[in-house]
């Protein structure tokens, strides 16, 4: 699944917004039900380990996310249904 990825250190934050659908995106159930993931960029592979975001990191992520790309806050506005995880990939 293509996205948009933030850089935290030698980790790497996704957020599941699916641009504010109404369904969480299937990849974000993945990750819950099985943290390890493969990151790939520029023809590199990387085993990961996906967490929840802490509150506090998430709402870092979302201000990094809207410095990059504004339509993430509108995102949050269009899917107040639901809850749009945050999560942090963790290199193995």
């Amino acid at each position: 699944m293509p996205l948009l990825g933030f850089p935290r250190g030698d980790d790497l934050a996704v957020i599941g917004t699916s641009f504010g659908q109404r369904a969480t995106p299937g990849w974000v159930l993945n990750l819950e039900a099985r943290e390890a993931a493969v990151v790939a960029h520029g023809g590199v592979q990387v085993e990961v380990c996906a967490r929840p975001a802490l509150p506090a990191e998430a709402e870092l992520i979302w201000e990094q996310a809207q410095r990059i790309y504004p339509g993430y806050a509108r995102y949050a506005g269009w899917a107040p249904h639901r809850t749009i995880r945050v999560f942090v990939l963790e290199s193995l």
